[in-house]
């Protein structure tokens, strides 16, 4: 190690530039910086130590972003996928084989569903993050609160979860969250249900303008390949209202055709007689 001093009049400008170099490329191991540098003006050697960690840390997470993001495009190449589909492939796995020790939150209580995306609960009424639901004044709209009833009816125990990326509450001071609830023993995501069911669209979200929450990917995903199961019944209900006759009987339906005796169809749609 190279002996530096100090001048009488103050550092000299060999130990200037010996400790500006240790500091800007974190050389301090090659001299006796706290000996030399500190009395010169320059940062306490345990305060360099720990933003030299910083900075290998950052790298480090850099390279591992980088690999990461290097392996998805691969895997999704290999796949036939966009990287982005990869990415809800991987959500939905995740979201399927949730277990209740992985979901934390507030504990609370389903009071009623105001409609297919809003709840009040125990702790407050909830508007379910990433989603959308018909307005309850249409048809649909009644059609997915009726599943959300079903699925979670008044009095059930749920889980409240705001991901960091998320605000507390919306412009109406409802809560946002994701509501979890327990479906054969094991955590189900409400909102996922509702998209995946067809009773919901993904919609308030990072592509609409609001923040970006982590099941995003998922429910985006999924709502491209599920069709609308609500207002398909209610296409149904205005068909068969519409019909003058309520000829529900095709003339092929007779004793011994191979359909159930207690069913009654039109074309090829069933309903109970």
């Amino acid at each position: 190690m190279a002996a530096l001093v100090l001048s009488g009049c103050g550092p000299s400008e060999e130990v200037v530039a010996q400790c500006e170099s240790a500091v800007a490329h974190f050389t301090y191991e090659r001299l006796d910086y706290a000996a030399v540098c500190e009395p010169a003006g320059f940062m306490p050697l345990d305060e360099l130590v720990e933003r030299h960690d910083e900075v290998l840390a950052a790298v480090e997470r850099n390279a591992e972003l980088a690999r990461t993001e290097r392996e998805d495009a691969a895997v999704a190449a290999a796949e036939g996928m966009t990287v982005e589909q990869q990415r809800a492939a991987v959500g939905i796995r995740e979201i399927q084989t949730y277990e209740w020790a992985e979901v934390e939150g507030q504990q609370a209580e389903v009071v009623r569903w105001v409609d297919g995306d809003t709840v009040d609960t125990t702790a407050g009424r909830v508007r379910l993050i990433g989603v959308d639901a018909p307005e309850i004044d249409t048809c649909a709209g009644r059609k997915a609160t009726e599943f959300a009833e079903r699925l979670v009816p008044a009095g059930s125990s749920v889980v409240l979860q705001n991901p960091e990326s998320v605000r507390e509450t919306d412009k109406y001071d409802r809560l946002l969250r994701y509501v979890f609830f327990d479906r054969w023993d094991s955590p189900a995501d409400m909102g996922y249900q509702l998209i995946t069911s067809g009773y919901a669209n993904a919609r308030y979200d990072s592509r609409d303008g609001y923040e970006w929450h982590p099941h995003e990917p998922v429910y985006r995903f999924m709502d491209e390949k599920t069709s609308d199961t609500g207002q398909g019944y209610c296409d149904f209900e205005q068909e068969y209202l519409s019909n003058e006759n309520n000829d529900w009987f095709t003339p092929d339906h007779v004793p011994g055709d191979g359909r159930d005796s207690n069913t009654c169809y039109r074309g090829r749609i069933p309903y109970a007689c």
